[in-house]
């Protein structure tokens, strides 16, 4: 984007945001600098470390950065005569992705020239002065919505950046570092374009030739069209090249989303000269050893190699073979299998992303000659201390061993299976642990032929605080819209609390319509009356079963009934887009439809189907809780308040993003289910554990397939619930791949019963003449409230005159009750109790008497 005149004045090396640590790529520099245009100036060229070189983005209209073209182009660009633009682009890469809330995630890496003072030059025709050329590189980064004070990770083709977020709302994080001489007003005349060569885009990015279509002939890309990338050199955890921006931190895309990723990039640059083949191979390995760490086991470890364009792979070869039996991307592996006391030789070299191999570290060793059974020595001093309300830190010594200890193995409130494994270290936080509460701990250490020693004296540590006590604040930014004549979408903010909702409540006209759970900010009302007004309030709820206030109310009237002579359907959508950003999650993007008279909505539909999915108001859509590595297609229709709906949009693939994490978590133990009062039933659980991290729980209430909550802590409140009824839970694990863990063991509870009041008695009446059967007739008020569920009414007849008692018995909704077979001319007074099938309540007072007739 054009930057304003504002914006120019940027000093060099403008830092908005506290920077904790950058990692930086192996090459953030650009590598030469072209000889200098005397038409324009400016260098005639950049060159990025793969050798490929781009000139100033000044003649395409088409394919450049959006207004860097020149005034007249029917002339050819040039100082002299102002024909120039006041800034251009030899390259701009921008990504965006939405963040929670609606907002944005933004990045840009450029190399512009503009000129020195330009804001005050006047004229536009008379901005491009002889003599102020000035070029820099900019790295921005620019995050809505995120959780002040929060640590996030950013992720991008060039390195990756650990920021902290300094406020809410519009860009939490606000992070740009400009290299160069800037176009500003305080820059000296005749800037060093030299400078720039320390920029942050090398190398170049261009548009992957693998995705269609392809880039324009001599261009990386077309601006306007936001296209898969590839050239980044970065290698990450998974050995992928980094060819994405990603944010990873606490709720980036809503409550519970903590990673928000797109490859989809806007590319700028046009080709001076393609970028040269890598010829040059990684430095090779060296300091190769090889060590026996039990029978048939050997470890290999090595330092480091280098390589000009990022962190290369190494292949371990074994007695000569040319076949290696493991690439891995650290510099150590372990050799298992091995006959014992066999020698073996090992080879191990460097490769990079072009193939080149370095040459190779040889080194050999033998394995034990018997079996190793000799468990490690038992871990001692350990000691737990809790340094936070949700965190106990452990710590012991370190045990002997033989052969060599792999790891430890830590253990907590007695389970058979460890919480963890940790390996080269001997410490471990604990911080899946609920504010006061006691864990106790004991750690075994294990060596590489698998023998585990004794387990250490256990020891217990107790986190500070109390139960939660604190109800989540009222949700903000309730907000509700007609959609149609029959329907309203309501949506609102997430809740803040100390430890974070579980749900929320909406109601309509005062009246609970529905409970939602933490990650759901919306909600589709249909089947409402045409022309009708309803307000809406929403109420948030966490696991300890606090409740937060209303929110304020809105009001909303839904459409009319139609009756006009609109029959023109809206646009249909275009430029559908989808980004398919984790492995169980699409995002879809379109252009915004016109219509005659108003676009109402859209409907989203999913592979084919005739009826919607979804249905918004705006036109992005997040489809949650798809397959990992699956295909999907999309299209989108428009409609109108007169239900004129748009032809569908062309349908749009995507594949859910293939997640390496196949291991569910273990089964959450200790499930407790608790009755704390006459609707409620309180459970809490200890944590499952996980490879790499649990994400969540489900819940699920007697045997129903689909669960009723997914909480992220270690208890929920299962409310609105039957008293006296039993409800059986079973809980499971998920982790943020989507593998879930087999279901805990079953626990029961019945919400408690509350002995139902006395009734009110009312008027008796004596009973009619004409039916000719002697009666009277008792009325009284129910004894409906909290915890008493009444099945049936006791009514007794009481003959004043001798004290005789006759009974009858009402159902739970009646309000009265004829006596027929009374004495005639008799006074007769009534009592009313109620009972719930167990228990009955004291009697009601005696009404006045009547006479039977």
């Amino acid at each position: 984007m054009r930057r304003t005149a504002a914006a120019l004045a940027t000093l060099l090396l403008s830092l908005v945001i506290v920077q904790l640590t950058t990692l930086a790529p192996a090459h953030a520099v650009l590598s030469a600098i072209g000889p200098i245009d005397p038409s324009t100036g400016f260098p005639a060229w950049y060159e990025d470390a793969t050798g490929l070189r781009l000139r100033p983005c000044i003649t395409s209209t088409t394919n450049c950065f959006t207004g860097a073209t020149v005034p007249n182009a029917s002339l050819p660009p040039s100082v002299s005569t102002g024909n120039l633009p006041t800034e251009s682009f030899y390259y701009a890469a921008n990504a965006n992705m939405p963040t929670a809330g609606g907002g944005n995630a933004f990045l840009q890496v450029s190399l512009s020239g503009g000129f020195v003072g330009h804001v005050d030059c006047g004229t536009v025709s008379a901005c491009p002065e002889p003599g102020k050329q000035a070029v820099f590189g900019r790295l921005r980064l620019r995050i809505d919505n995120l959780v002040p004070g929060q640590l996030y990770t950013v992720a991008y083709p060039w390195g990756s950046t650990r920021l902290r977020a300094t406020a809410s709302g519009l860009r939490s994080i606000d992070y740009t570092v400009d290299a160069g001489c800037a176009a500003s007003p305080g820059a000296p005349a005749g800037c060093n374009p030299a400078l720039a060569l320390g920029g942050p885009a090398s190398p170049f990015l261009g548009w992957d030739p693998a995705v269609a279509p392809a880039a324009p002939a001599g261009f990386l890309g077309s601006w306007p069209v936001r296209h898969a990338i590839t050239g980044s050199r970065i290698v990450d955890a998974d050995n992928q090249p980094g060819n994405y921006f990603r944010v990873t931190g606490p709720d980036v895309g809503g409550a519970g989303v903590d990673t928000i990723s797109t490859n989809l990039f806007q590319i700028n640059g046009q080709v001076e000269r393609p970028a040269l083949a890598d010829s040059v191979a990684p430095s090779a390995p060296v300091n190769l050893v090889a060590t026996a760490t039990g029978t048939g086991t050997v470890r290999l470890s090595w330092d480091s190699s280098t390589d000009a364009y990022g962190g290369p792979a190494y292949r371990v070869f074994r007695d000569g073979s040319a076949t290696p039996v493991a690439t891995v991307t650290s510099p150590t592996y372990v050799d298992s299998g091995l006959a014992a006391g066999s020698a073996h030789s090992y080879a191990v070299d460097a490769v990079d992303q072009a193939g080149n191999a370095s040459s190779p570290a040889v080194t050999g060793a033998t394995t034990a000659a018997t079996q190793d059974v000799s468990p490690p020595s038992t871990p001692t001093g350990l000691a737990a201390v809790p340094v936070a309300p949700t965190r106990i830190d452990l710590s012991w010594g370190q045990s002997a061993d033989t052969f060599g200890v792999s790891g430890y193995r830590v253990y907590r409130d007695g389970q058979p299976s460890p919480l963890t494994f940790v390996e080269g270290a001997t410490g471990f936080s604990d911080t899946n642990v609920a504010p006061g509460s006691t864990h106790s701990y004991r750690v075994s250490a294990v060596d590489f032929a698998a023998n585990e020693s004794a387990g250490s004296v256990p020891v217990s540590g107790s986190t500070a605080g109390v139960p939660d006590g604190t109800a989540p604040e009222a949700p903000t930014g309730l907000a509700a819209a007609a959609t149609g004549v029959n329907s309203v979408l309501v949506t609102w903010n997430a809740a803040a609390d100390n430890v974070g909702p579980t749900g929320y409540r909406l109601f309509r006209d005062d009246v609970l319509l529905a409970t939602t759970g933490s990650t759901t900010l919306i909600f589709d009302d249909t089947g409402l009356a045409a022309g009708s007004s309803h307000a809406y309030s929403v109420q948030a709820l966490d696991g300890a079963g606090n409740l937060s206030g209303r929110s304020s109310p809105v009001t909303v009237t839904t459409a009319p009934a139609v009756v006009s002579n609109d029959v023109t359907a809206p646009s249909t959508p275009d430029a559908v887009t989808t980004v398919a950003d984790s492995p169980t999650r699409v995002t879809l993007f379109w252009t915004v439809s016109t219509d005659d008279t108003a676009v109402t909505g859209y409907h989203v539909y999913r592979a084919g189907a005739t009826t919607p999915i979804a249905r918004v108001t705006s036109p992005r859509y997040v489809d949650n809780g798809l397959t990992s590595g699956a295909s999907y297609a999309y299209s989108v229709s428009a409609f109108d308040a007169a239900g004129n709906e748009s032809a569908r949009s062309m349908q749009v693939p995507a594949t859910t993003v293939l997640s390496a994490d196949t291991n569910p978590p273990s089964a959450p133990q200790a499930l407790t289910a608790t009755a704390t009062d006459s609707t409620t039933i309180r459970l809490t659980w200890a944590a499952g554990t996980d490879d790499v991290a649990v994400g969540g729980y489900r819940v699920y209430r007697n045997g129903d397939p689909i669960p009723i909550a997914t909480p992220t802590g270690l208890s929920f409140v299962d409310r609105q619930l039957v008293p006296g009824a039993t409800y059986t839970y079973v809980v499971s694990a998920a982790d943020r791949a989507g593998n879930e863990s087999d279901m805990s063991a079953p626990g029961s509870a019945s919400p408690l019963r509350t002995r139902c009041k006395a009734p009110v008695i009312g008027t008796a009446a004596s009973g009619s003449t004409t039916d000719k059967i002697v009666s009277a007739k008792a009325t009284w008020t129910p004894a409906v409230h909290s915890g008493c569920i009444v099945t049936s009414y006791i009514v007794v007849a009481v003959r004043v005159s001798s004290g005789a008692r006759k009974t009858g018995q009402a159902g739970p909704t009646a309000t009265s009750l004829v006596f027929p077979g009374l004495v005639s001319g008799q006074q007769y007074a009534f009592v009313v109790q109620a009972t719930d099938g167990v228990n009955t309540s004291v009697s009601s007072s005696r009404s006045q008497p009547v006479i039977a007739r």
